[in-house]
């Protein structure tokens, strides 16, 4: 009986969803390795600064990221007498990431088709306008397929 429970317990946390925030730090970490405040810069501009960490969060994040194999460290090196420690993703980060990629892309196509099917209210067509003013693509794909 125990071990029916540990078995769904991790197959239930090797397939949940990922938080918002950790989905910018693996997003962050897909192209190349790097330390805490580069991981910071990057999350705040792939996020279009909608997201900015608290560095305490960012490596709550990293050590839960890394206790599940999705980032490993990578190097360590003393800068300005500082030690920076420098986080990769792993192959099953990458998984975890493209997983979730695929998760939230199919909600957004979900959304989007029941969006369409509703009546423009005043509202509607001020959000719209306002969002054809960001600089996301993704945000301006989907306007423009409904």
């Amino acid at each position: 009986m125990a071990s029916y429970i540990v078995t769904r317990y991790i197959r239930r946390m090797t397939t949940s969803p990922v938080s918002e925030q950790a989905f910018f730090v693996l997003s962050a970490l897909a192209v190349t390795p790097l330390h805490g405040y580069a991981i910071l810069s990057e999350v705040a501009d792939l996020s279009e600064g909608r997201l900015r960490l608290a560095v305490g969060t960012l490596y709550g994040i990293l050590d839960r990221l890394a206790s599940d194999g999705s980032i490993e460290l990578d190097r360590e090196e003393i800068v300005d007498s500082r030690l920076r420690r420098y986080y990769r993703l792993t192959n099953a980060g990458q998984n975890t990431l493209t997983r979730e990629t695929a998760r939230q892309a199919a909600n957004a196509r979900m959304a989007t088709a029941r969006l369409a099917a509703v009546p423009i209210t005043p509202y509607m067509s001020s959000l719209c306008h306002a969002l054809s003013h960001t600089r996301s693509p993704s945000l301006a794909t989907a306007r423009n397929s409904s």
